[in-house]
């Protein structure tokens, strides 16, 4: 019986740290994609989904040197009310998209 909760207190710890080793390595990786973009990003973004802090590097990444410096000064002046979700540049770009 002894044995039996041991090899069940070893299970539950080993997935937890699968799932903080998987949880780690993502979050590292969007942050690394996201800096490599040399762009200021929004706080809220680490608060989306997944899906979400995808498409928003997509559309970032895409952004031409005009884009870039409107989507700097936006993000400068608005400050923390900027969201780039409900910009009217992502909006458009997500609708053309589909």
């Amino acid at each position: 019986m002894c044995y039996t909760a041991l090899v069940d207190e070893f299970e539950i710890k080993l997935i937890y740290n699968i799932i903080f080793v998987c949880l780690y390595y993502y979050i590292i990786t969007m942050n690394e994609k996201f800096q490599l973009l040399g762009l200021p990003i929004p706080e809220q973004i680490v608060d989306y989904p997944k899906e979400l802090q995808q498409s928003i590097y997509d559309y970032l990444g895409q952004l031409g040197d005009y884009e870039r410096k409107a989507y700097v000064i936006a993000k400068e002046h608005l400050g923390t009310s900027f969201n780039i979700v409900r910009s009217t540049g992502y909006i458009e770009w997500k609708n053309n998209k589909k």
